[in-house]
């Protein structure tokens, strides 16, 4: 575990939700949306504010569990650190709570993979170009995302879109 972190003692089972008890009812999931190496992503109602959101819990991997939930704390405090419109916002985040989760706004147009194909040589353009205006603020910020490729560029319904996914992101150093 990270140095004054504590580690979880539950996890959930593969294709399990997680327990209403871990989201202290605040999350009501509706359905899951994907699932990558590190966590399984659902769509959910936050009860308290009346939105969608989309929350990432972490995986049960006990032979590497250290590790990814290392990687997991890294990937919230990191996404939560940056502001720009083209990156995903972070709600709200719980290491602690068991599964940890992230809380992140639900963007409903997929990721960029159901896109290809269906935009214009403009489109392609502008949506290149927010990106790399996303990738500048991070790297301003210090942060390499490491991992830049569709399934982690997420789409509104109106077809911006939205950096995700930095828990392969490095933190550089600023002070030199």
């Amino acid at each position: 575990a990270i140095q004054g972190e504590s580690q979880p003692s539950e996890k959930i089972d593969d294709g399990q939700k997680p327990s209403q008890a871990s989201w202290q009812t605040r999350y009501q999931i509706e359905r899951e949306l994907g699932c990558g190496g590190m966590g399984r992503v659902y769509l959910a109602k936050d009860t308290k504010l009346d939105r969608l959101v989309a929350i990432k819990v972490m995986l049960d991997c006990q032979s590497a569990q250290r590790e990814l939930f290392a990687r997991f704390v890294h990937e919230m405090r990191t996404a939560a650190r940056l502001s720009h419109p083209n990156i995903v916002i972070v709600h709200d985040a719980d290491d602690t709570a068991s599964p940890p989760y992230l809380v992140m706004e639900y963007m409903s147009g997929g990721d960029l993979t159901r896109w290809c194909g269906k935009l214009s040589l403009d489109q392609v353009v502008q949506l290149g170009i927010r990106i790399c205006d996303a990738m500048v603020a991070a790297h301003r910020a210090g942060v390499i995302h490491r991992d830049i490729k569709p399934a982690n560029i997420l789409m509104t319904e109106k077809g911006i879109p939205k950096l995700t996914d930095f828990g392969l992101a490095k933190q550089l150093d600023m002070t030199q």
